[in-house]
């Protein structure tokens, strides 16, 4: 019972660390296709300093 708890926590983990980044990636591109977010509205780190 242990195992399969610990190995189900390891791959949600993995998933979460490696598919989250790639829906960011395709959500940006999308909306970049279809104009939702202008260049000149996005900011960089430097406006935040």
């Amino acid at each position: 019972m242990g195992v399969a708890v610990v190995g189900g926590m390891l791959f949600a983990t993995s998933m979460g660390i490696f598919l989250i980044p790639v829906f960011f990636v395709i959500v940006e591109v999308v909306a970049e296709k279809l104009g939702i977010m202008k260049q000149d509205k996005r900011k960089s780190s430097v406006d935040y300093m």
